[in-house]
């Protein structure tokens, strides 16, 4: 999981988009302790790719990086966002 997900399962949380069965931070911890799964920080690498997607993908910079989290690592992404979802269906990241 990209740490820039948490940021944004934040911000939607904290402006009523999303409504998680906890508290936020509790959600975060909860889902950071799943097995198999790691977070992922933002290295210098991603950074950049996230600027050179292939393809369409909006200028969302959090969607972008999540995006080339994805591509960097080789990993299937779990979203809902539907503009990530038309960026998959195009090629370029694999879903869940």
């Amino acid at each position: 999981m990209s740490v820039m997900s948490i940021w944004e399962v934040s911000m939607l949380e904290d402006r009523g988009r999303i409504t998680l069965d906890r508290p936020c931070w509790e959600w975060v911890e909860y889902a950071s302790a799943t097995p198999g799964q790691r977070l992922v920080p933002i290295s210098p690498r991603i950074a950049f790719e996230a600027s050179r997607l292939p393809g369409l993908i909006h200028g969302d910079p959090a969607d972008r990086i999540i995006a080339a989290t994805a591509r960097d690592l080789g990993a299937r992404l779990l979203t809902r966002d539907d503009k990530l979802l038309q960026y998959a269906a195009q090629g370029h990241i694999q879903l869940v």
